[in-house]
């Protein structure tokens, strides 16, 4: 049977140079976790800082006089909020209001946009974060130079474990084709000032109705952590289902975030239950996210 070859990234050689732990990742090999493990990678980001190779994640660059105009019909945020210089978080939606992708929007110029999927800015850690863009050429002597000023290396495990702990959400889990942006709570994505957009229509729709779908977190009462797809109860009723769950670092607690039915979702400090591989996980509703930023 034939198998296709996993593509790499200019760091590829420098990660295995550091001991990681490669895995295939959207058809890259990256890295997992380094020879510290997760959890060290995890905490040195919340209490110093790490740093992650995202360059499996490419961009899209458009640009021209009608550049502005095909993103701010394209993309559900309003580009002019920002400025050049600057970047914006956006999704691409369906007709229906679904994300299709999220998206980071760099303006770099007036007539110049580079588009990059989950990253820029943000970090997607809930701390602090930028992202450097360089020749692959030059990829490697970046790395080494912030290695060099005590800096760790982290990889996928604790890139999902802080972006969990700071209820970011995640395509696939907490954002798909029918799952909206409304009802992932993130609204403020959405321009609704802007004349038109693909899926503008389906969600003016949704907001006046409400969502019937709602984003809540929950933390475990022990280390177990909930489980994506496990069934989520209150009052012995079944109310929604788990969307993302791992062990919090911080919290030394499982935590997951759950879609749930808006008509009696769950407030924080509810007790909820969850069906996890055929035993009940007891757990309470809490507010998000799991984990703040440093001040």
């Amino acid at each position: 049977m034939a198998t296709t070859a996993l593509r790499t990234t200019a760091l590829h050689d420098a990660h295995q140079a550091l001991g990681a732990k490669m895995v295939e990742f959207g058809g890259y090999e990256m890295p997992l976790h380094y020879p510290s493990g997760t959890v060290a990678e995890h905490l040195a980001c919340r209490r110093d800082a790490v740093v992650f190779d995202v360059s499996h994640l490419g961009t899209v660059r458009v640009t021209g006089p009608a550049a502005l105009a095909t993103l701010q019909a394209a993309l559900c945020n309003d580009l002019t909020k920002v400025r050049p210089g600057r970047a914006q978080y956006s999704q691409a939606l369906n007709d229906d209001g679904g994300v299709l992708d999220d998206v980071i929007v760099w303006w770099v110029d007036e007539t110049r946009f580079d588009v990059m999927p989950m990253v820029a800015g943000t970090g997607y850690t809930g701390e602090d974060g930028v992202e450097i863009a360089v020749e692959n050429d030059d990829a490697e002597a970046v790395l080494e130079a912030v290695l060099g000023t005590g800096v760790s290396p982290a990889g996928l495990g604790a890139r999902d474990t802080l972006r969990l702990e700071a209820a970011l959400p995640l395509h696939g889990h907490e954002l798909s084709a029918s799952i909206t942006p409304l009802e992932a709570g993130l609204s403020w994505v959405v321009g609704w000032n802007k004349a038109a957009f693909r899926g503008k229509a389906a969600l003016e729709v949704q907001r006046a109705a409400g969502p019937v779908r709602t984003l809540r977190g929950v933390v475990a009462a022990t280390r177990q952590p909930p489980r994506e797809g496990s069934a989520v109860h209150v009052d012995g009723h079944v109310v929604g289902t788990v969307t993302s769950g791992n062990f919090s670092p911080v919290l030394e607690h499982g935590i997951g975030l759950c879609l749930v039915a808006s008509d009696g979702a769950p407030a924080p400090g509810d007790a909820v239950e969850l069906e996890v591989r055929g035993r009940t996980l007891a757990a309470t509703c809490a507010r998000l996210p799991f984990v703040g930023k440093r001040g």
